[in-house]
């Protein structure tokens, strides 16, 4: 996989994450709403968090191989500080 195809595999994942934590509020929103399946709505809660948890470790393992690629840091790429410093 080369860095650009690792880049847009990242913006994937981002926005799955994204789509996880979304769930994550709806199905609390429905434990409110719907109390007497409210068991049901805690176990889903459960699996998002732990489908976010999944998908931010994907993240941080692509993030960590285009860094070994390009020595490039890709959490930290928009640090004005770090940015400055360099130039």
């Amino acid at each position: 996989m080369t860095t650009p195809e690792l880049r847009s595999f990242a913006t994937r994942w981002n926005r799955s994450l994204k789509s996880a934590r979304d769930l994550t509020v709806r199905f609390s929103d429905a434990v409110g709403k719907y109390p007497e399946r409210s068991g049901f709505y805690v176990i889903l809660i459960i699996v998002t968090r732990s489908l976010e948890q999944i998908i931010y470790l994907i993240e941080s393992i692509t993030e960590d191989i285009i860094y070994v690629a390009e020595a490039e840091d890709i959490p930290h790429a928009k640090n004005k500080l770090a940015v400055d410093n360099e130039q």
